[in-house]
């Protein structure tokens, strides 16, 4: 199931495979002494005292009372009496980061894309409503657990808002999720060549030069409704995230009754395990 163990952290986490990396903190997956596996995020050295109290109150507060949207809080190095490193220890999830199922470069059908969107949105509403932006919203930081929920992480940048601030921070957010969209759409977690040139269409608010760009990049069929949406998030025109959802290219999802969202679930949850097989 998992790699050989690499070393131990603390005095008792081996570590058994690394999830995800970025310039302030790897995650892994670790072993407890008595066999217990977790998440654990371990900071750089140089992370700063204040930024890393700041990490425990974060995932603290998000991760408490089972919310689903968040990794369950565990503990941390200072709790443990650890002064060589610092680190966050969350549950153990059994699954992979977002971006490993698009990795491939396979894309997902607007259907599939619609009904994983609709579910990290109600993640980042709820984030929102505790205070929280999180402004590095990406396909690495989202991750499914063994019930397919999907769970925000990486919160290295994010900030408690103020009145003055959020509406600023929120549309971060949203733009982040415009472009996890995107990649799922298009099936390319990053697109190096062409990154400047998106990002420079996208300042400048052209999004005909966007799309271009885009649909050179393969052989998609993107429906009006689908791209309207996105020139929004893009664009900073909406703050309020829950009001996405209100946009018409989430009707088929979001104004049904409960037994036809749990067959979308259920087709969500097969076309992800397809994608776990190979099959897509």
């Amino acid at each position: 199931m998992f790699d050989t163990p690499l070393h131990k952290l603390g005095y008792k986490y081996f570590i058994i495979r690394k999830l995800s990396s970025n310039e302030s903190s790897d995650i892994y997956i670790v072993q407890k002494s008595h066999s217990e596996f977790h998440t654990l995020i371990l900071f750089n050295q140089g992370f700063e005292e204040k930024n890393f109290a700041k990490q425990i109150e974060i995932y603290s507060h998000l991760g408490e009372n089972k919310n689903p949207y968040f990794f369950k809080y565990i503990s941390n190095s200072k709790d443990e009496l650890i002064v060589r490193e610092k680190y966050i220890v969350l549950e153990f999830t059994g699954k992979d980061k977002l971006k490993n199922y698009i990795l491939s470069g396979k894309f997902f059908s607007e259907k599939l894309a619609k009904i994983v969107v609709k579910k990290i949105i109600d993640g980042i509403s709820e984030m929102h409503s505790m205070g929280i932006a999180h402004k590095k919203i990406t396909v690495d930081n989202i991750f499914l657990d063994r019930f397919y929920y999907f769970k925000i992480a990486g919160f290295e940048f994010a900030e408690i808002v103020g009145e003055k601030n959020k509406e600023k921070l929120f549309k971060k957010d949203i733009l982040g999720l415009g472009m996890i969209l995107i990649q799922l759409l298009t099936g390319k977690p990053e697109i190096k060549v062409i990154k400047d040139k998106l990002k420079l269409a996208i300042k400048k608010k052209n999004f005909n030069i966007y799309w271009k760009i885009i649909e050179n990049q393969g052989e998609y069929n993107f429906t009006k409704e689908l791209k309207d949406l996105v020139n929004q998030m893009l664009s900073g025109q909406i703050s309020d995230i829950s009001k996405l959802l209100n946009h018409e290219w989430f009707d088929k999802v979001q104004n049904i009754d409960k037994k036809q969202y749990e067959l979308y679930e259920q087709f969500m949850i097969n076309e992800l395990k397809k994608y776990e097989e190979g099959e897509n």
